[in-house]
């Protein structure tokens, strides 16, 4: 009789262990994508064309979720306050995708590079 305890005990299953999964992962994040921007020539002003001003002006602007930039500043002057300008009427023109985080649409901040250079 010790001999079937002993035969039972070691068929007997074992106990379940739990293992402890880890957190879902978030599906569904990108960063928000520039989907249209006029040319920069259509808002190059003439008298920086007349002058042959060339440069570069970032804008750092709020991205709400329905793509439309608002609240844009210079964040880099391109040296003419007429560039820089005319980069924050072109802004108001630029449609993004929304950042997309969680698989939820999101507000952001982005950077906006206007370059400006004259037609050769």
């Amino acid at each position: 009789m010790i001999h079937a305890l002993i035969a039972l005990a070691a068929f007997a299953p074992a106990p379940a262990i739990t293992v402890p999964q880890a957190p879902p992962a978030l599906s569904g994040t990108s960063p928000p994508r520039l989907l249209s921007l006029p040319s920069p020539s259509l808002f190059y002003p003439p008298a920086a064309m007349a002058m042959g001003l060339e440069g570069r002006t970032l804008l750092r602007c709020r991205l709400p979720v329905d793509g439309v930039l608002a609240d844009c500043v210079v964040h880099q002057s391109s040296g003419a306050e007429s560039l820089d300008s005319a980069a924050l009427s072109l802004a108001s023109h630029a449609r993004y995708s929304p950042m997309i985080e969680g698989g939820v649409e999101r507000e952001a901040v982005v950077i906006l590079p206007i370059r400006w250079k004259l037609a050769e």
